[in-house]
């Protein structure tokens, strides 16, 4: 799965540069023989130059979803190669995948957006393609920018497949269970040593106290119970056991 992880971030990341390159070049181009001098039209996601005439005005705003894709689509690198390194929390890897598929969504959206703008320019400003078309009968072209864009949304597009493979399962190691510790009344084996169970209840207890030590010479001294305290009160009579066979008296 690291393997995956890091193809998804190459993807993404290529996917974001071809994404913002592809922006400033060329889209398209249509030149048109009128006149003297023929008239050029370049269009761009930015703007729409025309050399040997009039202005035609601001071209469609495309630069800016186009951008706004690339920088997603880094933001997934990020989190893609994150997701690689030890230690990663599986929220990484989730966050990874539906970053990475957000962003090749919008980045195809966006690219599908501007040709098909692209194809009405092309009808446009292309040779005519009947008496009643309306067309400026001129010959068009498509330069490398719209082709770049077409290749950054199959990047983006094959980066989501990695991301959002699922993760490994992590394996949990159970905690070592010492074969020689007591079994307590439940039958529930307590991973840790025997000398802090109770052997009887099974419930752990604090550290043996040691023994005071003795003096060498010196016999080893016994300690003696206390003595009871005799019982206070009137003595108890002993009765019959009502149990007992009845005496014939």
């Amino acid at each position: 799965m690291d393997k995956a992880r890091r193809l998804a971030a190459v993807l993404a990341t290529a996917a974001a540069v071809a994404t913002i390159v592809g922006s400033a070049l060329p889209l398209f181009t249509a030149t048109i023989d009128v006149g003297p001098s023929p008239i050029v039209i370049t269009m761009s996601a930015w703007s729409i130059e025309v050399t040997g005439g009039y202005g035609l005005g601001d071209a469609p705003a495309n630069g800016y979803p186009l951008l706004f894709a690339a920088a997603l689509l880094l933001f997934a690198a990020v989190w893609c190669r994150s997701a690689t390194r030890p230690g990663a929390q599986p929220r990484t890897s989730r966050v990874a995948g539906v970053a990475t598929a957000a962003g090749a969504a919008f980045l195809a959206c966006a690219v599908w957006m501007t040709a098909t703008q692209v194809a009405s320019w092309a009808d446009t400003f292309g040779p005519l393609d009947g008496p009643e078309s309306f067309s400026m009968g001129g010959e068009v072209s498509y330069p490398a920018g719209l082709w770049v864009l077409v290749t950054a949304a199959l990047l983006g597009i094959a980066a989501a497949v990695p991301a959002l493979l699922p993760g490994a399962p992590v394996a949990v190691v159970p905690a070592p269970v010492d074969p020689d510790a007591p079994t307590p009344p439940f039958g529930i084996v307590l991973p840790m040593p025997a000398d802090e169970v109770d052997a009887l209840t099974g419930e752990p207890v604090g550290p043996r106290p040691e023994p005071p030590p003795s003096e060498p010479g010196q016999p080893a001294v016994i300690p003696q119970a206390p003595p009871q305290k005799p019982l206070s009160g009137p003595a108890i009579p002993l009765t019959d056991d009502p149990l007992a066979e009845p005496r014939g008296e």
